[in-house]
């Protein structure tokens, strides 16, 4: 292929990828940077635009709407399996803390392991990856009551285009799946504290965590979930839950980080002003 691509090329690029199996969704990200590609290098991107090319795009999103794939949401009840199950395992304690701590912290952030955990083992992106410096201990006050949070500072997020930098809080809650338990657990102990220059998720040996290792544990831990959970499966979770409990949609959409005006109010306010409400449901979550 070169640039600018006829319409040939880009119907034996669209006709492989179809192929290949990838989801019309998929499909249509790709052939957005392609044409991104085209204006950027200044050549002509009319043959993107070919009408076979959007018909074969629509029939496949068409055929996706009859039988949606089942979505992996990550339950409160195989949070307790996993805790349970990753107890049994024979690895290290300091291992075993470090991939319950990425749990809890996609959990009760309702994060991407993207936003939190390194590409690969050698390689990271300090503007994308959660690095240590990237983590505040902070305390706030809701009433009467003083809150130990932890307070997470996203570079990249997917909204970047409308919020650069967003914060997210993890309230001390108690109980097994109390975030700033976790990360006190991990951290004791532990020889090399978080620097702000190094990935915050790191194991024993100071190598990074990988989306694709904490994959590999969840397979193990929770063995015969179907559909398969990932780290994919966290960033719904506490929203869905939530949404059960009848929390109120701004609520939800703080939590998700989702893009509203609501939204804006809540990543650069903080959620403060919802802490009494958000810290009674928190602490009554029951599997």
């Amino acid at each position: 292929f070169r640039l600018p691509m006829t319409t040939v090329m880009v119907r034996t690029l669209v006709g492989a990828l179809i192929k290949s199996g990838l989801k019309s969704g998929t499909i249509l990200s790709y052939m957005s940077s392609v044409k991104r590609a085209h204006k950027l290098s200044g050549a002509d991107p009319s043959a993107l635009e070919d009408e076979i090319i959007q018909a074969a795009v629509k029939g496949m999103k068409n055929r996706e709407s009859l039988t949606p794939a089942p979505r992996a949401v990550m339950s409160l009840k195989m949070m307790s399996k996993a805790h349970s199950n990753l107890r049994k395992l024979k690895i290290t304690s300091r291992r075993k803390k470090t991939i319950w701590a990425t749990m809890v912290f996609m959990f009760m952030g309702s994060l991407r392991g993207s936003e939190i955990l390194a590409p690969e083992k050698k390689k990271f992106d300090p503007a994308k990856t959660l690095m240590g410096g990237d983590l505040k201990v902070v305390k706030i006050r809701t009433g009467n009551e003083e809150v130990t949070t932890l307070q997470l500072t996203l570079k990249q997020p997917k909204t970047s285009k409308s919020l650069p930098v967003q914060v997210v809080e993890l309230p001390e809650i108690g109980g097994w799946m109390c975030p700033v338990k976790a990360y006190r657990q991990w951290q004791n102990g532990k020889k090399n504290k978080p620097t702000g220059g190094k990935p915050l998720f790191c194991w024993e040996d100071e190598s990074l965590v990988t989306m694709d290792e904490i994959n590999t544990v969840l397979s193990i831990i929770l063995e015969g979930e179907e559909p398969a959970i990932t780290t994919r499966a966290f960033r719904p979770a506490l929203p869905t839950i939530l949404a059960r409990q009848g929390a109120s949609e701004e609520l939800l959409k703080s939590l998700g980080r989702w893009t509203s005006r609501t939204y804006l109010h809540y990543v650069r306010e903080g959620r403060s002003s919802e802490w009494q409400g958000l810290l009674a449901k928190l602490r009554n979550l029951k599997i």
